[in-house]
């Protein structure tokens, strides 16, 4: 599946095999009607939202501030989101909307409802999602007070990319720790 593994999200993909649009879809494993997948995944998205939650609170306490007092004038903050995928195949379509994501070459790759996933799609649609839900939690803090992610965006000082990783063959151990994202923050010009 294509998206964090968070306790929210697992929750969503839970409703969605239940009865909305990947119903049916073989390609993730069933948390809707296998209790114990629920259960294993569950006690994985609780190590992973914490993880997300501490990245998210360094860039926010930390990493924005320190970039926005430190920079030059033309620089520019780029956040690079590398997505990667198990080497076993995949067998699925996907049915959301169309996504944009980059190779490791910066040549533009889309995905559109309808087509069939394979790894290195599959890779570049994690990293598309968890950019979508990192930007929407850097935009959640500025409720509490901490404006500096909006502040850099206000100011044009952040850009995005997201890049197919394709298919992790160098991380040593099972095939949950090669379904990953990695997130650089680059200074640039």
């Amino acid at each position: 599946y294509y998206r964090l593994n968070t306790v929210a999200l697992l929750e969503d993909l839970r409703r969605r095999q239940s009865g909305g649009d990947l119903k049916g879809e073989t390609y993730i494993a069933n948390v809707a009607t296998n209790v114990r997948m629920f259960e294993d995944y569950h006690a994985k998205a609780l190590r992973v939202g914490t993880i997300v939650e501490e990245f998210v609170a360094r860039a926010i306490r930390e990493d924005f501030p320190n970039f926005s007092k430190g920079r030059s004038p033309d620089e520019s903050l780029e956040i690079v989101i590398y997505g990667y995928a198990d080497p076993r195949p995949i067998a699925g379509t996907y049915d959301e909307a169309a996504v944009r994501f980059l190779d490791m070459n910066g040549v533009e790759h889309v995905v559109s409802p309808g087509d069939s996933l394979d790894n290195f799609s599959l890779a570049g649609l994690r990293a598309h999602y968890a950019k979508e839900y990192l930007e929407q939690r850097f935009r959640e803090s500025a409720a509490h007070g901490q404006r500096e992610y909006l502040d850099l965006v206000d100011r044009g000082l952040i850009r995005w990319s997201v890049i197919s990783g394709n298919v992790d063959d160098i991380t040593r151990g099972d095939n949950q720790e090669k379904r990953r994202i990695r997130v650089e923050f680059r200074r640039v010009k």
